[in-house]
């Protein structure tokens, strides 16, 4: 990864750089890749003189299983909609790949459990989002609005309705009280 912007961190009697940006790398490199993506990661496949990004997601806690724990869940603009497949389907024959998550310098970045929600947001409301290119659905799960639970977003409706009901209670309270006053 040398080459790429990142940030110097000392831990301890190591020293390591933190890399936004990836070099690119070919298939035989899987191995490396498979060994420091993290779910979350921005990938970008450049296949001939096309680009397509998506996410990471590590489906098992292991490392050693290389390739197989990792999916990769984007936005498929020919077919309209967000797929999650395995990496070897992501990356195809010929291509290369890199870990491309150059905007964190311009922009705070989720957890990896938020990066997760959004993702599972995604897959469950297709039809209630809609994004310009796979580089744009990427970008919104890693740094987008939140969405959060079924829950949260219900309570967060009832309370802006509440709020916008009570205030208009408010004005119609003042409202008579100032017409009563006026008439008196």
């Amino acid at each position: 990864m040398a080459g790429s912007p990142g940030i110097t961190k000392q831990i301890g009697s190591f020293k390591f750089t933190v890399t936004t940006v990836s070099k690119w790398l070919d298939e035989s490199e899987k191995s490396v890749f498979c060994n420091v993506t993290e779910t979350g990661d921005i990938l970008e496949v450049e296949h001939k003189d096309s680009h397509h990004w998506g996410i990471s997601i590590r489906t098992t806690a292991s490392r050693n299983k290389g390739a197989d724990g990792i999916q990769v869940v984007s936005y498929r603009p020919d077919q309209g909609k967000v797929v999650q497949e395995k990496l070897e389907k992501f990356w195809v024959p010929d291509s290369r790949i890199r870990i491309n998550n150059k905007s964190d310098q311009n922009m705070p970045y989720h957890s990896e459990e938020e990066i997760r929600q959004q993702v599972t947001y995604a897959l469950r409301h297709q039809k209630k989002q809609k994004w310009h290119n796979s580089e744009h659905f990427a970008h919104w799960c890693r740094h987008g609005k939140k969405v959060g639970n079924e829950q949260e977003r219900n309570v967060s409706d009832m309370a802006k309705w509440g709020s916008i009901s009570a205030s208009a209670g408010a004005w119609m309270f003042m409202k008579t009280r100032r017409q009563r006053h006026n008439t008196q």
